[in-house]
Formats: structure tokens, sequence, C-alpha cells
């Protein structure tokens, strides 16, 4: 079901030593667009706060975001010529392709 997640343009920060500021999470610069850091801040609204996704499985964020379905592969249970032809199979048709570690 959808859901509207209200966001103002306050970003968390973080001061370093030589007085200058860095957004904590998205980084942002000159070329950066702002869209992502708001994103991940609407995100981290619909969730409860931020560190509610400081981790967590990319398949499951796209699919809360865009409602598309997503399939799970296990590296370690595959060979390196079968991720590649995995990729190579879905790279063409614009499937989002995400990867994670733990």
């Amino acid at each position: 079901m959808p859901m509207t997640v209200m966001v103002d343009d306050f970003l968390p920060t973080f001061k370093h030593s030589d007085d200058s500021f860095s957004t904590l999470y998205s980084k942002i610069n000159g070329e950066t667009p702002l869209w992502g850091a708001l994103l991940e801040k609407a995100f981290a609204k619909r969730y409860g706060n931020y560190e509610h996704i400081t981790e967590g499985v990319p398949s499951e964020a796209i699919r809360a975001l865009t409602g598309a379905p997503f399939v799970s592969y296990e590296h370690s249970e595959m060979t390196e010529s079968t991720i590649w032809d995995l990729i190579e199979a879905n790279d063409p048709v614009d499937d989002f392709l995400v990867a994670s570690t733990e």
C-alpha cells in the first residue's frame, strides 16, 4: 500500500577537525545531486530513523522503494562463471543488480 512520507532539506552532518562539515550518510558535494540524500532521508523516516537502515539486504530496499520483485543468490554456492552469467543475463534488461557482504 502506498505511503506518503514528508521530509525537509535538513540532513545529518558531521563536523571535521578542520571545521568543515559533511553529511553522515549519502555523500554530497558540488557534483552530487541532492535527491539521493533526500530519498535516503525519506527511507529512514519511513523505517523509524537512520539507525534502522544502516544494515540490511539491498534487494529488500529496492523492493521497498519500487515494489519490484527480487531474487537472491548466495555467491558462496556458485562459481565465478555462474555469477558472471547471471550478471550478463540481467544487465541488458535493465534489472536492478545489487550486492552486499556481511
